[in-house]
């Protein structure tokens, strides 16, 4: 099995997202993985299976971000997000 740890940041001030939601897709795989940033914005998802998956790290506030990755057996990658606030405006 494979594993990813990391840190989601704040593209501008560099802290913490916490609450940021990570989304990990494989097409070989029926269900997605999810998990949640803690407060300093770091995550763990453990016991994936190799291959190939698209992840998805979104929060509210914040513009989405999107990628694929190759997990390997037995190794434990390392992943930094930078994401960007949004400002978009939600104005009737």
């Amino acid at each position: 099995l494979a594993a990813l740890a990391g840190v989601v940041l704040d593209s501008t001030s560099r802290a913490g997202v916490g609450g940021a939601q990570l989304v990990l897709r494989s097409p070989t795989l029926p269900n997605p993985r999810f998990a949640y940033t803690d407060q300093r914005g770091g995550f763990i998802i453990g016991r994936l299976e190799p291959g190939t998956y698209d992840i998805l790290v979104r929060r509210l506030g914040f513009l989405p971000f999107s990628g694929a990755h190759v997990f390997r057996a037995g190794v434990v990658d390392t992943l930094t997000v930078r994401i960007a606030a949004s400002t978009a405006c939600l104005c009737p």
